[in-house]
């Protein structure tokens, strides 16, 4: 008799913790949008550079000129020198990016359809992917 009610109890308990388990390991929706683009970090007037394509990855972003992104105030507290593929402007002013501190050697960078660009990232433009030969070489950015 008493191995008829235990068993039942215990296959609900066990249910009951997997479903524990699978909802605790998933993110929500908003956990896997903000994970997936970082986007939404980036505020009107800044300039935000990423760490992987895709705006995804270490996010550090800055209203001002930033002549070395290695000892700047990053929100999450890592240096995000040399460590970028997506950016995105949201200024209202055309921005060159570094590959050197103290505005030092321009950088050219990729559009999202694969376009070389050599010379400053206008106001408002993107790219998802700044393209392998610059990849990765980021360390100040502002006045052109």
């Amino acid at each position: 008799m008493i191995s008829r009610i235990i068993r039942p109890l215990a296959a609900a308990a066990f249910a009951a913790l997997a479903v524990v388990a699978v909802s605790s390991a998933t993110p929500g929706p908003a956990e896997a949008a903000v994970a997936a683009d970082k986007r939404a970090l980036c505020k009107p007037g800044m300039f935000c550079i990423f760490g992987d394509t895709g705006y995804r990855g270490l996010f550090f972003g800055s209203a001002t000129n930033v002549p070395n992104v290695g000892t700047a105030t990053a929100p999450f507290g890592f240096n995000i020198n040399d460590h970028t593929t997506s950016f995105w402007n949201r200024t209202n002013r055309d921005i060159c990016i570094y590959a050197d501190t103290n505005f030092r050697k321009k950088m050219f960078w990729r559009v999202n359809n694969g376009t070389l660009v050599v010379g400053p990232v206008g106001a408002g433009r993107s790219t998802s992917n700044i393209g392998s030969d610059t990849n990765d070489k980021l360390s100040s950015f502002g006045p052109c």
